[in-house]
């Protein structure tokens, strides 16, 4: 959707609202890197016969930013037809989840989230909302003193989005997490290491192998961060066997097949 039809909700409290000066250099550099991966949640309504969309939740509204400051004009929505009832509840819910205290600590905000398991009880979560809990969650499952440095701010959520890469074990996860409070690395140099690690890892059953898929296979695990194997004819990629795991995967590639 084309950035010029997305508009604040009128529900979102104006003094909660971001502007351009929120945005960090790092999250305008990702932004120019990668484009913008965000999925926006949004709900249509007609003015002067054309259909534009009002954004629900800061995240979207982040993401809206970023697209005009680095020029991207479009971006991906998720419609949402809601009431204006239902639209005023998801707003007043998103506003709490967003909170400067929750967004500055992703720790905390990955703890407060409820289990995906708790209740059968139906809930309404957009698919951005799902692949955002998943990736805090995983959070949690990284080496216990890499969780802490994330939750102290030693090292930015954006650097441990890189450390957490498919293939990096808790080991690695520590040593890596080390060296960017010890160098002051940035997301980039972390990016960078990452890929080196990933690009070292080699299976049992190279020896013999043919070369050009080797080297492919390199390159898929480097650009995905997970590792990839061709086997009789079909391109494998390991990518875990839990939800979380698969929903961070499928916001991934989302973002990587959109671009």
């Amino acid at each position: 959707m084309d950035v010029s039809f997305l508009e604040r909700s009128p529900f979102r409290d104006k003094h909660n609202r971001l502007s351009k000066t929120d945005l960090s250099a790092e999250e305008i550099a990702l932004a120019e890197k990668h484009g913008i991966l965000q999925i926006i949640v949004a709900r249509p309504f007609k003015r002067a016969g054309a259909t534009y969309y009002e954004m629900l939740d800061t995240a979207g509204e982040r993401a809206w930013l970023l697209a005009q400051v680095t020029q991207i004009p479009r971006v991906l929505i998720q419609t949402v037809p809601m009431t204006d009832t239902d639209a005023r509840e998801y707003v007043r819910h998103s506003a709490g989840r967003d909170s400067p205290a929750a967004a500055s600590n992703p720790i905390a905000s990955a703890r407060a989230l409820p289990s995906p398991r708790r209740t059968k009880a139906k809930t309404f979560v957009p698919r951005s909302q799902q692949a955002i809990n998943s990736h805090r969650r995983a959070l949690l499952r990284m080496h216990p003193r890499v969780v802490l440095m994330i939750e102290n701010r030693e090292i930015s959520e954006g650097h441990a989005r890189a450390i957490k890469a498919r293939g990096i074990s808790k080991e690695a996860q520590l040593t890596l997490a080390t060296r960017a409070v010890r160098e002051k690395l940035t997301v980039r140099d972390v990016e960078k290491l990452v890929k080196e690690i990933l690009g070292r890892q080699t299976s049992p059953s190279m020896a013999g192998r043919n070369p050009d898929q080797q080297r492919l296979e390199e390159k898929i695990s480097n650009k995905l961060g997970y590792t990839a194997q061709f086997r009789k004819g079909w391109l494998q990629l390991y990518i875990g066997e839990d939800a979380d795991a698969v929903n961070e995967f499928l916001q991934r590639i989302g973002g990587i097949l959109e671009d």
